[in-house]
């Protein structure tokens, strides 16, 4: 199932790429369209963004805490996947936890598995319903083919569904119009080995493009706490497409796809429980995966502010867990909406979401889900009204999700946002919301056992802890309070502040219950830790954020983010605060040198104490084809702990950050 020569997987894609271009190439020459692309404060505040409300609107007009990291950013950043990328975003909590693992989280409750942040890419959820959470080895993606990524901190329920409570994270990839001719980046270094990818884009005859690419990587080992090789080394290989077909003046078409497979830990000293001596030992726990999309999307435009959009795709994830679990998800979605004037003032925005999943899982004794397979569906229907109170000043919005799913229920999820701009300069704006984060598969099932640690007693029979699930487990459900304010005083200057307090009702927990006997495969005592909803919890804090363009060659972004928990057993696991301060510098010969420092507080729980990150890149770009850059990421220490708790049935080690350099080069032709 698993390809063990990946190293000849790039190649053979180049070869399908030039391939194709002769069979579909058109008689005129491509037009080569520049990737990179220098943007002024003025055009950045025009960006437009389609996450906070699903259709196109200026970032610095709307009703929520959204930040845009620009294809630029991550050029300038020379961070090589995604999860690193968000470490650029204002109350995103960035954590590395071994080599191929993240903790990322908005507004707290960071984990493993953070289990109240929604990732999307190109609007296609990759939130994964067994652990709650997001597989981030499975979720790479070619960077360079990255348009933009749309941070919404808070609550995005009411568009996006069930699990957007703390916030969503939109990837969203380039046009196959804007992709147009070919490109080969790579580089390696000392933890980065290897890696590539490879882009090429056409004309399917005059209203269509396409685009084939590949990227594989090669990560190096990290060293666990006790200097020793932590063996989570890192290598996958992935190759997709996508076609963009203007069938009319209205009608537009997309399909994109992709296949993917790798491994990422090879000889993982995982902990596993036992009922016999020695209870609890070390074993192989490699992890490999693979899986895919497909995705088939049809937008039509009546006429100004009137337009449907409808959306199907199909996704497979298969990962495997030695001597732990194998998990098997296939997802299929379907998606329709529909925008349209109400009225002179009103626009309507509806649409539908059905959502059915098939699931299948091999067991093991540390990790027993049961049913081990399932087909269930969930449901959902939104409705939002943008009411225009004074034209281009102040605007209401109102909507609510309901979505029905297994395991919860019936769950409403409303919002109003007001926001005002009194003119081109300010923006005040403020919600109330509502989200919830349905169960997943781990926390309930007939009977789902995470069995984490075994205690041998004299003379008698070993007892064994095991976190055990439960078909009342109930939705997660969140208040939001937020109010921000986006002024840009200056030209060159421009400052966003939000504050919000969160109110969490029905919060994950567990209890201790009676002792069970259990006589397979050797008699033992299960104490179980059953999982229930019998916690409330507030956070407030506050995250603000700069941008300053200092010279026509120096720009400067800053953000500090301020948090605080009613429980000190939650607040203890969360950093009181974090900034960071990004310097982008041009200088001659067209040479740029980019600065970052990244500082985050310390972690009482976790016995992590505070650390500052430093990274430096140094760039040239002798030619507007060709990208020579030189990375060096955490300069300040040779290696340091960012993350140890694990939600659950915790897959990996913990491991220190290494310090990595390397160098990339870019060629578009």
């Amino acid at each position: 199932m698993f390809s063990k020569n990946k190293g000849i997987f790039i190649p053979a894609i180049l070869i399908i790429i030039f391939l194709v271009n002769d069979v579909f190439g058109a008689d005129e020459k491509l037009s080569f369209k520049k990737d990179i692309k220098e943007l002024s404060l003025e055009e950045l505040i025009e960006t437009p963004v389609t996450s906070v409300s699903k259709k196109e609107e200026r970032a610095f007009n709307a009703a929520a805490a959204v930040f845009v990291i620009t294809d630029e950013d991550i050029r300038r950043s020379g961070f090589n996947s995604v999860p690193e990328a968000l470490r650029m975003a204002p109350g995103i909590q960035v954590a590395q936890k071994t080599s191929n693992v993240w903790a990322i989280s908005s507004r707290g409750f960071n984990g493993e598995f953070s289990n109240k942040l929604l990732i999307l890419v190109d609007g296609r959820s990759v939130y994964n319903t067994v652990f709650a959470g997001v597989f981030w080895d499975m979720k790479d993606v070619v960077m360079e083919d990255i348009k933009r990524i749309e941070v919404i901190r808070g609550p995005g329920a009411t568009l996006w569904g069930a699990n957007a409570v703390n916030g969503v994270i939109n990837i969203i990839t380039k046009n196959s119009k804007e992709t147009l001719g070919g490109l080969i980046a790579g580089g390696g270094g000392n933890q980065e080995k290897g890696f590539g990818s490879a882009r090429y884009g056409g004309k399917l005859g005059k209203n269509a493009t396409y685009k084939i690419f590949a990227k594989y990587l090669d990560r190096d080992a990290y060293e666990n706490e006790s200097g020793n090789e932590a063996f989570d080394d890192w290598d996958a290989a992935r190759g997709g497409f996508r076609i963009d077909w203007n069938v009319t003046d209205q009608d537009f078409i997309t399909f994109d796809g992709d296949y993917f497979e790798g491994d990422s830990g090879t000889k993982d000293d995982n902990l596993v429980t036992s009922p016999v001596s020695p209870f609890v030992s070390n074993a192989d726990n490699s992890n490999q995966f693979e899986g895919g999309h497909f995705l088939a999307l049809w937008k039509r435009n009546f006429s100004d502010g009137s337009n449907f959009r409808a959306q199907f795709y199909f996704d497979r994830e298969n990962k495997d867990f030695k001597n732990l679990l194998r998990i098997e998800v296939d997802t299929y979605d379907f998606d329709f909406q529909h925008q349209f004037k109400f009225s002179e003032n009103q626009e309507l925005i509806w649409g539908v979401n059905n959502r059915t999943l098939s699931d299948s899982y091999g067991n093991s004794f540390s990790l027993i889900i049961e049913p081990d397979d399932r087909v269930y569906n969930n449901f959902s229907f939104f409705v939002q009204d943008d009411i225009s109170l004074i034209k281009d000043r102040l605007k209401l919005i109102l909507g609510s999700k309901f979505t029905f799913n297994r395991f919860s229920g019936f769950d409403p999820q409303p919002n109003i946002r007001l926001a005002w701009t009194p003119n081109k300069k300010n923006t005040v704006w403020g919600s109330v919301s509502r989200a919830v984060r349905t169960p997943s598969r781990l926390e309930d099932g007939d009977l789902t056992q995470i069995r984490i640690a075994a205690t041998p007693v004299p003379n008698g029979f070993p007892i064994i802890t095991s976190v055990i699930g439960s078909n009342d487990y109930d939705s997660e459900k969140l208040t939001a309070y937020e109010l921000g304010y986006r002024v840009q005083p200056t030209r060159n200057l421009l400052f966003d502040l939000t504050g919000y307090f969160n109110h969490y009702e029905d919060f994950r927990s567990s209890t201790i219950g009676a002792f069970n006997l259990e006589t397979s495969p050797a008699p033992h005592l299960i104490l179980p830790l059953l999982l229930d909803n019998s916690r409330d919890e507030d956070v407030f804090g506050m995250e603000a954020a700069a941008k300053w363009n200092v010279f026509e060659w120096w720009n400067l972004n800053a953000s500090i983010t301020l948090l605080n928990a009613s429980s000190k057993d939650i607040d203890d696991i969360e950093p009181d605060y974090q900034w960071q301060v990004r310097s982008y510098w041009n200088l001659i010969y067209n040479l740029q040198l980019d600065l970052g420092i990244y500082y985050v507080d310390d972690l009482p729980a976790q016995n992590i104490p505070d650390y500052t990150r430093f990274d430096i890149r140094l760039g040239w770009t002798p030619m507007p084809n060709v990208d020579l850059s030189l990375m060096a990421q955490n300069i300040q220490d040779s290696e340091h702990l960012e993350f140890k708790e694990g939600e659950g049935a915790s897959l990996f080690q913990n491991t220190l950050v290494q310090r990595s350099i390397f160098g990339k080069l870019t060629l578009r032709f």
